[in-house]
């Protein structure tokens, strides 16, 4: 049984320091600080500075990592589209289709997939997709029950495991 864990974080250029140390303290050793470039920016601190465009990703290990996926680079763009679609239903929702560029790239069909702070569930639902299994946290209950219905409709589109077998329960005769 392989003992890897990684972690992908998202955060802004203000914090990247002390997210650093952070991830550092908590043993991950950092391999990528990733810039996803969004086609829209947000509204960002509203006295005197732009909005904000991009995020980083943080991306680190515990073990020896091993990249399931090609080896690219480390500027993600992403149009947004899929949050915009669907309504955007949480202040930092992340698109599914970003989520899941991070799923493949460092687990397998069958493995684990942990999100504490799982918002409206894109994280849930982008591992559903890949054939993972998915552990989520939410503190909001509003959140809380926004995750759960997207990612019961998740599941009824991509179900992770075939229907049970009936169980015939028989007797056992003794002559």
């Amino acid at each position: 049984m392989r003992h890897i864990s990684t972690l992908y974080s998202f955060s802004r250029w203000d914090v990247d320091s002390q997210w650093q140390d952070e991830i550092e303290g908590a043993g991950f050793t950092p391999k990528n600080r990733i810039v996803w470039v969004k086609a829209n920016h947000g509204s960002g601190d509203l006295e005197g500075a732009f909005g904000f465009a991009h995020e980083t990703i943080w991306r680190a290990v515990k073990g020896r990592p091993l990249l399931r996926c090609k080896r690219g680079g480390d500027v993600w763009r992403d149009a947004w589209t899929e949050c915009v679609r669907h309504g955007k239903e949480h202040p930092f929702e992340k698109p599914v289709d970003l989520l899941e560029r991070c799923v493949v790239a460092d687990s397998d069909q069958g493995d684990t997939v942990l999100d504490c702070f799982m918002g409206s569930g894109s994280t849930g639902c982008a591992a559903i997709r890949l054939g993972r299994k998915f552990i989520g946290c939410e503190i909001d209950p509003k959140h809380f029950a926004t995750a759960v219905r997207r990612i019961k409709a998740e599941l009824n589109r991509h179900p992770l495991l075939e229907p049970a077998p009936k169980i015939v329960q028989r007797e056992l005769i003794t002559i």
